[in-house]
């Protein structure tokens, strides 16, 4: 396979990313369905953003009532720029606040759904 030249731009990798969602690359693979596609794709997919484009995965507590806690991760992308591509998967007007969490945690947290999701992305794209 043949190495791709240019860095793929953002709506490349949403499409790809998008296209490499199912249940093992969610965080909880009982939430994740075909017709909520976001569902629990928070963590893996903010951690591929951060591998394909850089800048620091934002992690937040979901402000509602539901128990257990839910938790929330999306991009700052290095240009300062926010990006969140799994907001969908929340009620409209959904409330977040943004919790300190040590980038060293973000590989563990984000778990083997996230690597599998990066290695399918960077198939897709071409990219190593």
């Amino acid at each position: 396979m043949a190495r791709r030249m240019s860095q793929p731009g953002l709506a490349e990798i949403e499409a790809a990313l998008r296209a490499s969602w199912s249940a093992d690359t969610a965080w909880s693979p009982a939430r994740w369905s075909v017709h909520r596609p976001a569902a629990g794709q928070c963590w893996s997919s903010a951690f591929v953003v951060r591998a394909l484009l850089g800048g620091e995965v934002v992690h937040a507590k979901v402000l509602s009532d539901a128990t257990p806690q839910q938790w929330h991760a999306w991009n700052r992308l290095p240009d300062g720029s926010e990006v969140d591509l799994t907001l969908e998967q929340f009620p409209h007007g959904q409330q977040f606040e943004v919790a300190d969490f040590p980038e060293s945690a973000i590989e563990a947290v984000a778990g083997p759904q996230a690597i599998l999701l990066l290695a399918r992305v960077r198939a897709a794209l071409n990219v190593s």
